[in-house]
């Protein structure tokens, strides 16, 4: 499928970048294929609700409305991680009382789906995973913390995640990853958009 059909009109940001609204239900990484196929794109990037291409100012835009859906030149490779969870973390009751659900039951929920990298941001290598369990969905924090350990797997709205680094953050804390490192500037993010993420509880 073309990208045209896909994306819609394109909005400039800049002489350098362009952008678009994401679309409903495509594959991010079928999509961030198509776009670095492309002559010139120098970056992809995904947020929640958008889509950003930037590439080379020095040549004209790429003609991304002829590429294809999952056409690329380079190999994207989709891991599967498995991350381990003592669920002992400080929002855990709260989530229950919100839910009312008992504790266990909100580590269930939480651990049962196959989530994906929907993208990254906040922090460097803070991967945004969905889908949450509708029946788990809870608000930020009210206030956030001045100190989220490295590691600890976190709640938000529809938006499950793992703290990269220590840092403030205002999630609700499930509980801690054991198998983790702490993000290491080197080498980059653990997690690519389209990689998988499966919580084992311990």
């Amino acid at each position: 499928m073309k990208l045209g059909a896909v994306l819609g009109p394109a909005r400039a940001m800049g002489e350098a970048a362009l952008c678009w609204p994401m679309p409903e239900g495509v594959d991010r990484q079928a999509l961030r294929a198509g776009l670095v196929a492309l002559h010139g794109v120098e970056e992809v990037v995904f947020s929640e609700s958008w889509l950003m291409l930037r590439f080379d100012p020095l040549q004209e835009p790429p003609l991304w409305e002829e590429a294809e859906l999952g056409a690329s030149g380079e190999s994207i490779v989709t891991k599967q991680h498995t991350i381990y969870v003592q669920y002992d973390g400080p929002d855990l009751g709260r989530i229950a009382t919100l839910t009312g659900l008992g504790t266990e039951e909100v580590v269930t929920r939480h651990s049962t789906p196959l989530y994906t990298v929907l993208y990254l941001g906040f922090l460097p290598g803070f991967a945004y995973l969905g889908d949450v369990d509708p029946h788990i969905r809870v608000p930020r924090l009210p206030s956030p913390r001045s100190r989220v350990p490295a590691g600890a797997v976190a709640l938000a709205d529809g938006r499950s995640g793992l703290y990269p680094q220590e840092s403030p953050g205002g999630w609700n804390l499930l509980g801690q990853a054991i198998n983790f490192q702490a993000f290491d500037p080197e080498k980059g993010p653990i997690f690519q958009v389209g990689d998988r993420v499966k919580f084992r509880p311990l």
